[in-house]
């Protein structure tokens, strides 16, 4: 609902690394919790609610799992969400694909408008920055029309023999 890219509609990852030697997991992504739910019930164990799961107010993802996925099911042949997990799928195929795409194109101007914005987005998260779509759409256009972009003092994005660079401003 924010204007999400390719990293928002791929979902939170199934395995994220977390420093040397530690990863964080989360095996179920893929599962209903109603499958979740019931596999535990036959298997006679418990589980812990999150109650703030169920609280509409305390986040918009929960009101879209209360009201508009139901109401999407009414609308469309289908499952809503069968439909949003198949597309999150393909989201992380051109993540994954990216760096051969990247590889194989060679100037970043010559890419795809997402897959140069997931280069950006990278830049940004390594400057310390968190990316936004209206960002990434400003820096995009800028480097395209002048091959450069500020980021703060001091610090810009510039294209360099087709590739992206952080650099140094003066």
């Amino acid at each position: 609902l924010r204007g999400s890219g390719l990293r928002g509609l791929a979902g939170m990852p199934a395995r994220r690394p977390l420093g040397p030697g530690r990863e964080l997991r989360r095996p179920l992504l893929e599962l209903r919790r109603d499958e979740i739910r019931s596999w535990l019930r036959a298997e006679g164990i418990g589980w812990q609610e999150d109650p703030t799961n169920d609280d509409l107010r305390a986040a918009a993802r929960n009101r879209l799992r209360a009201e508009a996925l139901p109401a999407l099911t009414g609308v469309g042949a289908g499952d809503p969400v069968a439909g949003l997990l198949r597309l999150a799928a393909e989201a992380r195929a051109w993540i994954e694909a990216a760096p051969a795409v990247r590889e194989r194109v060679g100037d970043w101007r010559e890419l795809p408008s997402a897959l140069r914005r997931l280069e950006i987005a990278e830049r940004l998260r390594e400057a310390g920055e968190t990316p936004s779509p209206r960002r990434l759409d400003d820096l995009e256009r800028a480097l395209l029309q002048r091959g450069a972009a500020g980021l703060r003092p001091g610090l810009g994005l510039r294209l360099a023999g087709g590739d992206l660079v952080l650099a140094e401003r003066r």
